[in-house]
């Protein structure tokens, strides 16, 4: 498996409009895309609607990649804001285990919907588990035996939930 940028696997989030074509980047960790994308802060998240949001994921491969991915969301304290008795965010779809088949040097794009109840901060993290990883992709994850899983995690991404007027 030839890994073409230093990870395996790269993340992006995107707000998902009526229109996927239309979808917006949030907070985009690439320099060279905020210039072609719109920012978060020119297209806002209402608290208390839904939004249908989607997460990509890259394979800088050669190979099929084989996943399981799951989505977080933490609030500014960091707490975990879609699950417990102090959710503070639905969701509609699947958040975790999500078993995906992303072919070589392309991206797949898994959608959803969150309903933020509160308005504020948040942080919206993607992370897979390589199921089908050879000791590159070990390698790179510092995996000291060939049973453990190769975890991958992208980087955070902020979204700011405001109340309407």
């Amino acid at each position: 498996m030839d890994i073409l940028l230093p990870d395996p696997l790269t993340f992006d989030f995107r707000l998902a409009r009526n229109d996927s074509e239309n979808a917006a980047k949030l907070d985009s960790p690439l320099e060279s895309d905020t210039s072609t994308q719109p920012s978060a802060s020119k297209n806002p998240v209402i608290a208390r609607d839904m939004t249908p949001m989607e997460v990509l994921i890259r394979n800088n491969t050669k190979e099929t990649v084989k996943t399981s991915l799951s989505v977080a969301c933490r609030d500014v304290a960091g707490q975990n804001c879609v699950e417990g008795t102090k959710a503070t965010v639905l969701w509609a779809g699947v958040l975790s285990g999500i078993t995906m088949e992303v072919p070589p040097l392309q991206e797949s794009k898994h959608s959803f919907s969150l309903y933020f109840l509160v308005p504020g901060e948040y942080t919206l993290i993607a992370a897979a588990v390589i199921v089908n990883a050879n000791d590159i992709v070990r390698a790179k994850a510092k995996c000291e035996s060939p049973d453990e899983p190769s975890f991958r995690r992208g980087p955070p991404f902020h979204v700011v939930s405001h109340c309407t007027e």
